[in-house]
């Protein structure tokens, strides 16, 4: 709470006791260094200021402070931009990170070992009737039955 206030009559800044650590000094300061101070005794700059403890002058001075903004924005965790929406996020992440590749251009695998006991656990599980009759199965889905013929037109 503001006790007492210092006012340049030059320029009408005003230091509060509680905004400045040292308002006697601000004030000093302001008024001696000021542009708008003009007048002059022996050719020096007049340093006078107004000191007021007035509830009611105070009061007067006081401004009203804006209403801060606020606004919800989302950023990438990629690039660090901002954005408005969810969807913005995901669409420039689309646009910008992912790229439709076809399967040829996919970088092989080959640097890539099996353990050997993996291996032939693979290999002993894996016979022709068993993947047969998963072919089989697959074949009786409409939603596979496409690709079940072109891997039958391949093997052929």
């Amino acid at each position: 709470m503001t006790q007492k206030i210092y006012i340049c009559p030059f320029s009408g800044k005003v230091f509060g006791d509680n905004t400045d650590p040292n308002p006697q000094d601000a004030i000093y300061n302001w008024v001696s260094n000021g542009p708008e101070n003009k007048e002059r005794i022996d050719g020096m700059k007049v340093k006078r200021f107004f000191v007021s403890e007035d509830p009611e002058v105070i009061k007067n001075y006081i401004q009203k402070r804006r209403e801060p903004i606020t606004k919800i924005v989302f950023s990438s965790g990629v690039t660090g931009k901002l954005f408005n929406s969810k969807k913005a996020v995901i669409d420039d992440f689309e646009k910008n990170q992912l790229k439709a590749i076809g399967l040829v251009d996919v970088p092989g695998q080959k640097r890539f070992t099996i353990e050997e006991h993996f291996l032939s656990f693979i290999q002993e599980q894996l016979d022709d009737s068993k993947i047969s009759g998963f072919v089989d199965e697959m074949s009786k889905h409409d939603a596979f039955k496409t690709h079940v013929e072109r891997w039958s037109e391949e093997n052929q």
